[in-house]
């Protein structure tokens, strides 16, 4: 049986969400550019890391299951399994939600060294680590 542990909005937030937020700041962008000329490009200097954290905090995420033996990836194009035993570490940026949680691998995989899911939603975590993770950490522990 799969244990989930990546957000069910997985998708939402990897397609549609970061589709229309990253549109909405070029659009103003542009707008700001067209209406002031010049004097737009602050405007470009706040846009360039918005789309950066766009692209690093939902564009790369997957959609991760753990099974008895496995960890399953899926970037909703391919899925591809990956033994525990090839897990070097996993990290966790506690200040956003949802949360984005680093699983780095041993070796390469398809998906590359480390990938990136968005842990499910769990109220009142504040600091405190992600179960999802945990639940990673504890399996790569034994």
């Amino acid at each position: 049986m799969k244990d989930r542990l990546s957000s069910a909005r997985t998708f939402l937030y990897k397609y549609v969400l970061s589709t229309f937020i990253g549109l909405g700041i070029l659009l103003v962008t542009i707008v700001a550019f067209y209406d002031f000329g010049l004097l737009g490009f602050p405007i470009l200097i706040v846009t360039i890391p918005l789309l950066s954290i766009i692209f690093f905090t939902q564009i790369k995420a997957k959609k991760v299951y753990m099974d008895g033996e496995n960890l399953i990836v899926s970037n909703f194009r391919k899925t591809i399994n990956i033994p525990f035993s090839e897990i070097k570490e996993v990290t966790e940026i506690t200040f956003l939600s949802p949360r984005p949680i680093f699983v780095k691998f041993k070796k390469e995989t398809e998906f590359g060294k480390k990938i990136m899911f968005l842990g499910y939603s769990k109220l009142f975590l504040f600091f405190s680590p992600h179960p999802a993770a945990n639940k990673i950490r504890n399996v790569i522990k034994l």
